[in-house]
């Protein structure tokens, strides 16, 4: 008895990181002028979809994993990406700059799908009232 208690409990916490992640996974995020929502996808594990409307979708498998990765770019501030363009001098300055805020926002997603992760785990946890706690 005690053994199913155990997996029922594993099962159902599992279940709860994974709806808690697939739920309240997108975020949106600017780089300069280009604002987008990158969100994970159970459904197509190691594809990465990269969405510009109106003009399509580029789709790629680009991992080994089991989430799929889209992005989407939702807005473009014309008169921001003029005066970015008229700003910069080099093309490699372009892309440093670029790459940083890339790496810095891919971070903070990382950190926030830890998050999502762990609350889940909590919401688990939470949701099946155990009188007896020494099954965790």
């Amino acid at each position: 008895m005690r053994y199913r208690n155990r997996i029922f409990s594993a099962v159902t916490i599992l279940v709860a990181v994974f709806l808690v992640v697939g739920f309240l996974n997108p975020m949106a995020f600017s780089i300069e002028a280009l604002r987008f929502e990158v969100s994970i996808n159970y459904s197509e594990p190691g594809v990465t979809a990269i969405s510009i409307p109106p003009l399509g979708a580029i789709t790629a498998v680009t991992h080994r994993g089991p989430l799929g990765i889209n992005l989407t770019l939702t807005s473009v501030d014309l008169d921001a990406l003029g005066r970015l363009i008229g700003s910069v001098t080099d093309q490699k300055q372009l892309v440093q700059l670029v790459q940083a805020q890339l790496t810095e926002t891919v971070r903070r997603y990382v950190l926030r799908l830890l998050g999502l992760a762990f609350l889940g785990g909590v919401a688990g946890g939470l949701l099946l009232r155990y009188r007896r706690w020494e099954y965790y």
